[in-house]
């Protein structure tokens, strides 16, 4: 009995080179190749929203890049005397909620301007369960330890998947 799918991938006509400015974003996976690449001197951006597993935060972090969104204080949340944003990893919260909103800002505004002249954009996910926010209906990279009941756990199917990458 056959346990995996053995299948070809051709080789790219393209190829990743030292010259190639790379974005690279998604689960730890993308971080763990990041890292990897960075220590043999790719000119790279890893993860400018952190670590995020589910496509529809990643899309969402697409369009932050492309459009550098900029964010205030209606777009953090205060949990145990920190600030989140539920759309940043947890590396990004904070104490003082201006510092939070430069370092989130600081690094949309990296993306967008790397994304305009980058050659590749590697993706890695994590998951196709998402939590969207019941309050605005929004769905979140991060939860941030805010009660669960607070959130609505939702299943990605491959139609919103498509919608998400259509709206981008």
């Amino acid at each position: 009995m056959n346990f995996f799918l053995p299948f070809d991938i051709p080789k790219s006509a393209r190829c990743i080179g030292y010259n190639d400015k790379i974005l690279c974003l998604g689960s730890c996976f993308a971080n763990e190749i990041g890292q990897r690449m960075q220590e043999h001197k790719f000119d790279i951006i890893l993860n400018p929203h952190g670590i995020l597993y589910n496509p529809l935060s990643i899309c969402i972090a697409l369009d932050d890049y492309m459009d550098q969104r900029n964010y205030d204080h209606t777009n953090l949340v205060n949990q145990h005397d920190q600030w989140h944003s539920l759309n940043h990893h947890g590396s990004f919260s904070d104490a003082d909620p201006d510092h939070c909103l430069e370092q989130i800002n600081l690094n949309i505004a990296r993306a967008n301007h790397f994304l305009k002249t980058a050659g590749w954009v590697c993706i890695t996910l994590g998951s196709s369960w998402a939590y969207a926010h019941k309050s605005t209906g929004n769905i979140v990279a991060n939860c941030h330890k805010v009660p669960e009941d607070n959130f609505t756990k939702i299943f990605i199917d491959g139609s919103r998947q498509i919608q998400a990458l259509e709206a981008i």
